[in-house]
Formats: structure tokens, sequence, C-alpha cells
């Protein structure tokens, strides 16, 4: 899914599913943390898991008027937001498979 800043307007008219997570990485092109956090997405398990999720990667370089929207200063920003959830989940850093498991489960 590519991502635009209108996407996270109030009164956007994308609309998730109500059973899936949402899984928002803010990326940039030259990190080596962002690197190793890709690396470690490609693992069977949690790409089972991301089938339940509707993931959005965001280039931060690219998209600086976003990425000052969602308030990352670093990469990888990943934030997930769960059903039912009013705030996400925000991870700075690459996270290892056990924290991907665990926020995907």
């Amino acid at each position: 899914m590519i991502a635009t800043k209108e996407m996270f307007e109030p009164h956007s008219s994308e609309q998730l599913p109500a059973s899936k997570k949402l899984f928002v990485e803010v990326y940039g092109p030259r990190c080596g943390n962002c690197v190793n956090q890709e690396n470690t997405m490609k693992d069977p398990e949690i790409q089972a898991l991301l089938q339940n999720a509707v993931v959005v990667k965001i280039n931060g370089d690219e998209n600086s008027a976003l990425r000052q929207k969602l308030k990352v200063t670093g990469y990888p920003t990943t934030d997930i937001l769960s059903p039912g959830q009013n705030k996400p989940t925000r991870h700075r850093g690459a996270m290892t498979k056990e924290e991907l498991l665990t926020e995907l489960r």
C-alpha cells in the first residue's frame, strides 16, 4: 500500500478492515537498522502473521511532510495499531523477531 498524507487525516475515506492490525513502518533507504528489520520480517512465521495486517511502508526521506506529521525522528519507526485501539504502539529502531511476533499475534 502506498501511503499518502491524506490517509492519516481524521476524515480519511480509507477504511481499515475491522479485524486487521495496521502495521506502519517509516524507513530510510540507507538505514542499516531498517535493512535488519526488513530481513527479520522475511521470516515465514512473521510473514504468516502479516497476512492478518495492513502493511504500510513509508520512505521517510521521500515523504518528509508525512514523516513530520507522524512525528518520526529516527529510522525505522514502526507503529502498530490493533483493532479497537485508539493509539498505536510505537517502536523506535529495528524490532527483533520476538518483538514482531508479540505485536502481530
